[in-house]
């Protein structure tokens, strides 16, 4: 699970990057704004990618897609980014808790034998 949602996010922050131009150039929020407002928001996506083995990582997560969602307030295309990537996150969180489980069952039938 961990995994998947490091994943998730790492390309989330690939995302939030290149809206910062997007912010800049086409809805004319200022350069100093947009690059520190999303460079922030983006290391703040790899660092919670990276802590994703510890307890408080998928709560962070989530606050993130909650705050990139709300970005779409600045660039309206990422209302529509930011739900696909909660979407994503959930879906990374579900499919990974069922590989999780089918892992440690594996794992106990393998140490029975």
């Amino acid at each position: 699970m961990r995994t998947l949602c490091a994943a998730v996010l790492t390309f989330e922050s690939i995302i939030v990057l290149l809206s910062i131009p997007v912010a800049i150039v086409v809805y004319g929020l200022a350069a100093p704004v947009g690059v520190i407002g999303g460079g922030v928001l983006m290391i703040a996506c790899l660092l919670v990618a990276g802590s994703q083995k510890r307890t408080w990582g998928l709560t962070a997560g989530w606050v993130l897609q909650v705050l990139i969602i709300a970005t779409g307030f600045i660039v309206p295309a990422m209302f529509f980014l930011g739900v696909v990537f909660a979407i994503m996150w959930f879906y990374a969180i579900r499919v990974g808790r069922q590989g999780d489980a089918i892992k440690a069952a594996r794992q106990a039938q393998e140490s029975a034998t």
